[in-house]
């Protein structure tokens, strides 16, 4: 739905451009081709490659790519950390803005030095009350205020109105969990790399049940815990979470 939004977004930007606020116009001029929104822009751009990798994450975690490839599935589930990033620069294109000076400037009011221009003509469009004597008059071109604009019936525009893009925030909720994940991965490293795992034996056993026998010093295993299995020679990315049982002081049995 999020996507679908957006298409329909750039496709209205280019077919209903307006000159009347430039700077809320995501398109440069009417009638400009869409996919340059899409695919020449920071957010268009960081869009579209998020739902590709979201596409691609999404499809390698069913269960049958999981059983067929394994490896397929746990180098695309690697690439979260590259969306997470996308995530982060897809706000900072500035394309959404909010309105800076609503007090001078309140949807809606009228401004007098505005002018309209129709078929080679000004034309000064103003909202009046229905009694004929709070019409404004327009001698000459010039606007003079009724007394329908002069009790604050219709709200009077003091100066054009600003905008200013949002400031990107999704880096606030997102960075804190990306910090916890990489401390995590250190410490995880640092665990692995500190000492050597020694292997005494590996037996298999029926219904797929594979005992690996290890050894670690300074390791102290309690019953109910896991350690993560990872063989370089195999996969650098891949790891494998294994429950842990207590065999004796020294060695333990994974299963």
């Amino acid at each position: 739905v999020h996507v679908a939004a957006h298409l329909v977004n750039a496709l209205n930007f280019s077919v209903h451009y307006s000159e009347e606020f430039l700077a809320l116009n995501a398109a440069s001029f009417h009638g400009e081709d869409p996919r340059k929104l899409l695919f020449a822009t920071v957010p268009g751009l960081t869009g579209v490659i998020m739902v590709l990798v979201l596409f691609l994450m999404s499809t390698a975690s069913t269960y049958a790519i999981r059983v067929s490839n394994y490896d397929i599935f746990s180098y695309t589930h690697n690439l979260f950390f590259v969306f997470y990033l996308l995530l982060m620069l897809h706000v900072s294109g500035g394309v959404l803005k909010y309105q800076t000076n609503l007090k001078e400037h309140p949807p809606g009011c009228f401004n007098p030095n505005a002018t309209v221009q129709r078929d080679g003509e000004e034309v000064v469009s103003l909202e009046y009350s229905s009694s004929e004597h709070n019409r404004p008059s327009v001698p000459g071109g010039s606007v003079e205020l009724g007394p329908a604009i002069q009790n604050n019936f219709i709200q009077v525009c003091t100066e054009e109105p600003k905008f200013q893009a949002h400031f990107p925030e999704t880096w606030l909720w997102i960075s804190g969990p990306l910090c916890l994940y990489c401390a995590e991965r250190l410490y995880r490293y640092i665990q692995s790399s500190n000492k050597p795992v020694t292997i005494t034996a590996v037996i298999s056993h029926p219904c797929n049940v594979l005992e690996i026998r290890m050894m670690k010093e300074g390791f102290k295993a309690r019953p109910g815990q896991y350690v993560i299995l990872h063989c370089p020679s195999v996969s650098s990315l891949e790891s494998h979470p294994f429950t842990l049982t207590l065999r004796n002081c020294a060695f333990t049995k994974v299963t």
